[in-house]
């Protein structure tokens, strides 16, 4: 970049370059002495001997100064130019940015024992010019070991280094874990409190109402939305897996009505009755009712093989008002009921009537549907649903998979692309926002986030993905693809809980996560990921876009580090002069 490109600098004019003009000053200089010897006709030829081998002293000497300014000055060249990119790269106030610069300037030029000659620092000055560009000055004086026998006792040397940022155009997406675990100390502070003065950092890196636009996701196992009248186009109501009833087969949504049927009323035996039962004395009938195994499940089937090597066929029906289990020994035994009859080749002789457990229909046990539960329990939460006559105060869960870990648009022509209202299970998870170039708005936004609830990365990644969408319910994204696209996921834990599974089913949470970053990934999204602490670091690994855009962090206080880190390595700071 030329000189001129920056009239903010005063080496416009004070140009503090300084190489090929001071060196043939020197020369001059060295030249007139000779003159000034040759000239003196009062000596001998002792006195032209000793004048001529000064003169072979000097120019040898002087050669050698030559050579060791030029050599200098390359050096010092090199190290302002280390310098401009260190305080450029530097986080924190400008004046700390500046004292950096210097640090790192003394110590590639003044204090390098490996320089020839002498060099001392004048002074320097370190610039923030506008635009995301630096600029590092500084005046430095030679001393040459030969030429000063002929009065050149210093030389001045002068440098110019700038930097600029790269990338003009970025959208960078916040995908961050609000769950309750980000409330952990981590020494004298929290893990949360150390994600916002991260967050805030980086924020800090770029200039507001530029050409960068930052989005905030907080998650826990739902997002929430700011301005819900805005978005009632683009959010449903999806049935509710735990409704009562007999209506499992009425739900399109494959899992849903799987999760429905998993869920209804269930019955199981008494099993004190296995070994108390006048009829009954069998403590591997009673082990594997205490196991809640299928067979002691009324309505189910089972099959199960003593240590022994005997193998029983475990068969729990409800007739008449009455729970029955039966038991065979015979593969090929097969039972036909009509209230009490029973017809069975091969069926346990010493059993009365062919039965092992006949009680009178007791009152169901197990788990029953809910209307409400808190954000806190390890179950699947479509439970939280919202009804058409329920207000909405904007929460939303998983969208009908296998939506729910794409970025399809939402419209109300497709019931499944919609995204399910929903109670919010905790008042305190912070709205969601889209992407703005006003990165203050991000930053204080970032402030009001509070830690609670469980954990479904999968609901952060796909609404990260809907903010790099131009339609609703996140509007704010560039169209075109001018822009470099960055999301930052961070956790701090596992998943825990999504719309249709628990703690119990993680393995399959974390597979539409994966899926979740996969689909990131084929839009062009850059992932960079954060595990802090705790969380599936293979999930997070694969997540990532490859080997370098992944952080395994071990204490909270190391975060602002990181963000600072991957900040400038999208700013991509290079010298410009």
């Amino acid at each position: 970049m030329l000189m001129g490109d920056f009239p903010n600098s005063d080496f416009e004019t004070n140009p503090t370059p300084v190489s090929k003009i001071e060196l043939e000053s020197v020369t001059d200089q060295m030249l007139r002495s000779l003159k000034n010897y040759c000239k003196d006709s009062s000596g001998n030829i002792g006195m032209m001997a000793g004048l001529l081998s000064i003169v072979i002293l000097v120019g040898v000497g002087g050669a050698i100064d030559y050579g060791g300014m030029a050599n200098a000055r390359t050096a010092v060249q090199d190290a302002a130019d280390t310098a401009v990119l260190a305080g450029a790269r530097s986080s924190g106030t400008f004046e700390e940015r500046r004292a950096h610069a210097r640090k790192v300037f003394e110590m590639n030029s003044t204090n390098n024992p490996n320089r020839s000659g002498y060099l001392t620092l004048v002074s320097d000055e370190f610039k923030d010019i506008g635009g995301g560009a630096f600029e590092y000055t500084a005046r430095l004086t030679y001393e040459p070991a030969f030429l000063r026998l002929i009065g050149v006792d210093e030389v001045d040397i002068g440098v110019r280094s700038v930097s600029m940022n790269a990338v003009t155009e970025l959208d960078i997406v916040f995908v961050l874990d609000s769950s309750g675990s980000m409330a952990t100390s981590d020494g004298a502070t929290t893990r949360m409190a150390e994600l916002k003065k991260a967050v805030k950092l980086f924020l800090s890196e770029f200039e507001s109402g530029g050409s960068v636009k930052a989005a905030l996701i907080p998650f826990d196992t739902q997002v929430k939305l700011e301005n819900v009248n805005l978005n009632n186009t683009a959010t449903g109501y999806a049935e509710n897996p735990y409704a009562s009833g007999t209506g499992c087969s009425t739900i399109s949504d494959p899992i849903d009505r799987q999760a429905c049927e998993d869920n209804q009323t269930v019955v199981y035996a008494d099993c004190t009755k296995f070994y108390t039962h006048s009829r009954v004395d069998d403590e591997f009938d009673e082990e594997m009712c205490l196991r809640r195994v299928p067979g002691f499940i009324f309505d189910s089937t089972g099959a199960y093989a003593e240590s022994s090597g005997d193998s029983y066929q475990y068969i729990a029906t409800t007739s008449s008002g009455r729970n029955r289990i039966w038991r065979n020994t015979g593969d090929e035994c097969t039972v036909a009921h009509n209230e009490d009859t029973t017809e069975c080749v091969g069926f346990v002789a010493d059993r009365q009537d062919g039965y092992i457990y006949d009680e009178p229909a007791p009152a169901p046990s197990g788990p029953s549907p809910s209307s409400s539960k808190t954000n806190d329990d390890t179950t699947a939460n479509n439970d939280l649903l919202l009804q058409p006559t329920e207000t909405w105060s904007g929460c939303v869960i998983d969208r009908t998979q296998d939506h729910d870990v794409s970025a399809t648009v939402p419209t109300v022509y497709d019931e499944e692309t919609l995204y399910p209202k929903a109670h919010c299970a905790l008042a305190s998870l912070t709205t969601a926002k889209p992407l703005t170039n006003s990165l203050g708005t991000i930053s204080t936004h970032v402030d009001q986030m509070q830690p609670n609830g469980n954990t479904n990365l999968t609901i952060g990644v796909q609404w990260g993905m809907e903010a790099f969408t131009p339609t609703a319910p996140l509007q704010g994204a560039r169209t075109g693809d001018t822009a470099r696209k960055i999301m930052i996921l961070l956790t701090d834990g596992e998943n825990t809980q999504n719309r249709w599974w628990g703690y119990d089913r993680k393995a399959d949470i974390d597979a539409r996560a994966q899926l979740a970053c996969d689909n990131a990934k084929a839009m062009g999204i850059e992932i960079f990921s954060v595990r802090l602490i705790g969380g599936n670091e293979t999930l997070l690994q694969n997540c990532a876009q490859d080997e370098g855009h992944y952080y395994n962090i071990v204490t909270a206080t190391e975060l602002s580090d990181v963000f600072a880190d991957i900040a400038q390595e999208l700013k991509q700071i290079r010298l410009t002069h």
